[in-house]
């Protein structure tokens, strides 16, 4: 059996955002506070046989929590009107564990932490490749496999991006492989793997060491269904939205 659970994450002390593009109350800075949590989360989500993390600015923040941040920033929420959208930042990590007891251990160890969570969608399948097509992202039963393993590949080379202070600019400058538009995309293509190649310890190891997965790794990385984009997890993951 494999369990594919969604943990909406949060901390206490972020900060609440406005309007559809999420912005913070003067003196936040959202993506350094990201950065903070998903390295949390990826200690954490260690002993999960895939994770992936994605940022969030458009969560459904249940009411109880949306509240709480409503008051502390009352101010703020006063500037906007009350009748604006608001939100908090957050992270949802999405684990796929072999059994339920691994999952509730996870949320232990976040629950031992300063991070606070709700959950979210839930989901038990025979085995990994018994996950269905959900006919956005994957649209055949090989996609539907090879995306749990794409996305934990995508996430903890993020993480090590994510340590490296100059790390967003590269990938701004290679934004348009997000959605596989435009001119010269086999050379940015290129681009980044020499770029991956000299940043990501894990990309190293784990990908580029072996020359079949490094194959499937990047003909995965060019899959982009509509709006719907596997590119998209490591721009997202790192904070170039």
């Amino acid at each position: 059996m494999i369990i594919k659970e969604t943990i909406h994450t949060y901390k206490e002390s972020f900060p609440i955002i406005a309007g559809q593009n999420g912005y913070p109350p003067p003196g936040y800075d959202r993506h350094s506070l990201w950065d903070g949590l998903i390295i949390e989360l990826s200690e954490i989500s260690k002993i999960s046989k895939y994770f992936y993390v994605a940022r969030h600015t458009d969560d459904q923040i249940p009411d109880p929590i949306l509240t709480r941040f409503k008051n502390r920033f009352s101010e703020f929420v006063e500037y906007y009107g009350k009748d604006s959208t608001f939100g908090v930042p957050t992270v949802w990590l999405v684990i796929y564990v072999e059994d339920e007891d691994s999952g509730n251990k996870i949320k232990r160890l976040i629950r031992k932490r300063d991070i606070k969570y709700f959950e979210g969608k839930f989901e038990k399948h025979k085995s990994i490749e018994k996950i269905p097509c959900d006919n956005n992202y994957t649209t055949t039963a090989n996609e539907a496999e090879e995306f749990p393993k794409f996305l934990h590949q995508i996430t903890h080379i993020a993480i090590d991006l994510i340590k490296i202070s100059d790390s967003k600019n590269k990938l701004r400058e290679l934004k348009c492989l997000d959605k596989m538009i435009g001119n010269n995309i086999e050379f940015k293509i290129r681009e980044l793997k020499d770029y991956l190649e000299n940043s990501s310890q894990y990309y190293r190891d784990y990908v580029a060491a072996d020359e079949r997965e490094k194959s499937i790794f990047w003909m995965n990385f060019r899959r982009v269904h509509g709006v719907y984009s596997w590119p998209h997890f490591l721009f997202n993951a790192v904070g170039i939205f």
